[in-house]
């Protein structure tokens, strides 16, 4: 594109205009920084959504990811004379009583601590 300019006669003259700026530099350089561009911004904003999605899915992935399978768990089967409280002392020695028949109890769904012989009783990890 050029301006147009009026003469004194009246002829119109097309000057050519100018697509470069003078940038100052030195000591008329300002000290304020970086300034982005609308293309930099633009930039820096997409790999910033980028990242972000990355990270989503990734946490999702982790999130419905399969568990690792669980080891085999050991079961006993209940001879007669058998009790929860014999039982839990003979299989889990590392912890109380009371607890390790609790465990037994969960792990087997029993309401009581009652059981009969036969029986087979999973013993849970601990």
């Amino acid at each position: 594109m050029s301006a147009l300019t009026w003469d004194e006669v009246g002829v119109v003259e097309s000057t050519p205009r100018r697509h470069l700026t003078l940038v100052p530099t030195g000591d008329g350089v300002a000290a304020g920084g970086l300034q982005l561009t609308r293309r930099g911004r633009l930039a820096i904003t997409l790999v910033v959504l980028a990242l972000a999605v990355i990270a989503a899915v990734v946490g999702v992935n982790r999130a419905f990811a399969a568990p690792a399978p669980a080891a085999p768990l050991a079961t006993v089967t209940v001879a007669s004379g058998d009790t929860l409280s014999t039982i839990a002392a003979r299989e889990m020695p590392g912890l109380p009583i009371r607890e390790a028949v609790q465990r037994l109890q969960i792990a087997n769904n029993l309401n009581s601590a009652a059981i009969s012989a036969g029986a087979s009783i999973v013993i849970p990890s601990y």
